[in-house]
């Protein structure tokens, strides 16, 4: 199956592998093959997945409400993330204090494929990276919380020699996960469990 991977990415040489979800805007690769990619990134984490992560895996549920404040929550010391879509934020919040907000950005929607599903998630795995998350393309800072699609956060996008190659902030522009500039500021903030509030 990898092989048919990157024979697709070597179909098309005069593009540079800058993100999945620019090639996937293009057409360029098919729902197999952005499945497989994430995976790939997912994969790499596995023997912490089996430490770390209950036997299952919450399955994500409708957001309530959609807010860019704080949503009340039972416990004024809880740690959580909140994505906001339409503002293309992270907001990292303990109870009812917001402790920073991040630019991103998150899928560019054309496609289930490419898509950050709104919903209350918990992050499921998470390791430093980098990793190589579609051919020639590195990402670390990895917070997994939408096993299902194959979504989390991670750094900007780079080489095998860790030069950003795509440096796109604030506007949909990726495969469904969320791209940050400071994804270390948030990899230092996530534990395995914490909620993910996305709408």
């Amino acid at each position: 199956m990898l092989g048919v991977v990157g024979k697709r990415w070597n179909e098309h040489p005069a593009r540079p592998p800058h993100e999945v979800g620019y090639l996937a805007a293009q057409g360029r690769l098919t729902a197999l093959e952005i499945r497989l990619m994430r995976l790939s990134l997912i994969l790499g984490a596995t023997l912490l997945i089996v430490a770390c992560v209950p036997a299952a895996i919450p399955s994500p549920t409708p957001a309530t409400g959609s807010s860019t404040t704080s949503e009340p929550t039972r416990d004024q010391t809880e740690e959580w993330i909140e994505v906001v879509l339409d503002e293309q934020r992270v907001n990292l919040w303990q109870g009812s204090r917001l402790i920073t907000s991040l630019s991103m950005s998150s899928g560019v929607g054309i496609s289930p494929e490419t898509t950050t599903y709104p919903g209350e998630y918990r992050v499921a795995t998470m390791y430093p990276g980098p990793e190589e998350s579609a051919p020639g393309v590195f990402v670390r800072d990895i917070v997994i919380f939408d096993w299902e699609h194959g979504n989390g956060f991670h750094s900007l996008t780079m080489d095998a020699g860790g030069n950003v190659l795509d440096s796109t902030i604030g506007t949909p522009a990726t495969a469904g996960c969320i791209r940050l500039k400071d994804s270390a500021r948030l990899y230092s903030f996530a534990r395995i469990g914490m909620r993910v509030l996305i709408h």
